[in-house]
């Protein structure tokens, strides 16, 4: 059976059985596929996203929307150190360890995730840059007074424009190969497909 067959058993299954994982980020095609829940875990349950930067800002800056892109890079670096870290072991149904590792994971800074990475062979060091470029420009958008100006790779914004979003696409191109990759080689398909049919699953 092919990965993508497989992939979509388990998202079938997932909402066939009304559960709702929890730390749960994969691919379908070309749309990203992960929890989305209340702050309690009440209410859980799988989103599709087709990912698009706002290309309009360039010309019309949304710093939110900057912010909020920015912030899916952070999450993917957060999901592979946590599947290198559970090294196979499935937790999206058990929401007490998902609770201590989310706590783990705020422990870790978005520069000490991308070193984690590069330390672990997962990304070369031309992209252990680009992902701390992105950093820093989300730091920079972050803490500046600034409503207006902001500058990437030395210039303006709407001229720079181009360049952030030719890095920002590499960058999570990149981080969603190796969420991929860690999917496949810990079997984490299968063995959630196994783990519902043998304890989830509804008669």
């Amino acid at each position: 059976m092919s990965t993508d067959s497989s992939k979509k058993i388990l998202l079938d299954l997932i909402q066939e059985s009304q559960l709702f994982p929890q730390r749960f980020l994969t691919t379908d095609g070309d749309s990203l596929v992960y929890s989305d829940s209340d702050k309690n875990i009440k209410n859980v349950g799988l989103s599709y996203h087709r990912f698009n930067i706002l290309r309009s800002s360039q010309h019309f800056f949304d710093r939110g929307k900057l912010l909020g892109d920015i912030l899916l890079i952070e999450h993917l670096l957060s999901q592979i150190v946590l599947l290198k870290l559970l090294n196979g072991e499935i937790i999206f149904f058990d929401y007490e360890k998902v609770k201590k590792w989310n706590d783990s994971l705020d422990n870790f800074s978005f520069h000490q995730k991308i070193k984690l990475l590069h330390s672990w062979g997962l990304i070369k060091k031309k992209e252990k840059t680009a992902i701390d470029k992105i950093r820093q420009f989300r730091n920079q958008l972050a803490h500046s007074f600034s409503n207006s100006y902001f500058e990437y790779n030395n210039k303006h914004l709407k001229e720079s424009f181009p360049d952030f979003e030719k890095d920002f696409y590499s960058v999570f191109n990149t981080l969603i190969q190796i969420n991929e990759v860690l999917w496949e080689e810990q079997n984490l398909t299968q063995k959630t497909i196994d783990l519902i049919n043998n304890s989830y699953k509804k008669n």
